[in-house]
């Protein structure tokens, strides 16, 4: 059985979906200044009312870095 259904945002309200772009989501970009680290900050939201029985669940994520 698959697990429920989530989505990523870029922004704390959770309004503008992180993806590539298409879709109504967004793409998030990043500047380093002086190649110093930079944090990235996603946010989750899994909607409620799902049917899904408790368990352990894992997915993958998929990020491209471009420099």
């Amino acid at each position: 059985m698959a697990g429920g259904d989530y989505n990523l945002y870029i922004d704390a309200a959770r309004t503008q979906i992180w993806g590539d772009g298409t879709g109504g989501s967004s793409l998030r970009t990043l500047v380093p200044v002086n190649n110093a680290p930079t944090t990235l900050e996603i946010f989750g939201r899994i909607p409620t009312r799902q049917f899904v029985p408790a368990g352990i669940y894992s997915d993958t994520i998929v990020v491209t870095l471009e420099y």
